[in-house]
């Protein structure tokens, strides 16, 4: 649901290579380092910056990503969701050793 340049951009923060994100995404450096360009240009927002020889994300740069992300899952959530209102879906919950052996069985008697 986002624009292309967002998805890029998560790819470059996770990768931290023009190159790596380009191979990824099966497009060329050129058109990875364009889509960057133009979202900071847009945003009007340093996302990244080179301190030789390594590509840093800026704090807003991160801060962007982790929204990107969240944004991506919930987007997939809902979609999920409009596709099949009615679909069950399995309830799953996780607990530490000792919650599973004494609170438990009492709490899936109820």
């Amino acid at each position: 649901m986002l624009d292309r340049r967002y998805e890029t951009f998560l790819m470059l923060a996770k990768t931290t290579s023009y190159t790596k994100t380009a191979q990824k995404l099966f497009i060329t450096q050129p058109a990875v380092t364009q889509q960057i360009a133009s979202l900071q240009k847009e945003l009007q927002l340093e996302l990244v910056k080179y301190e030789r020889p390594h590509l840093v994300i800026t704090p807003a740069g991160k801060q962007l990503a982790k929204f990107i992300e969240s944004v991506t899952i919930k987007s997939q959530q809902i979609l999920a969701h409009l596709q099949q209102p009615q679909a069950k879906r399995p309830l799953k919950f996780g607990a530490t050793l000792s919650f599973n052996t004494i609170v438990e069985p009492q709490f899936i008697k109820k």
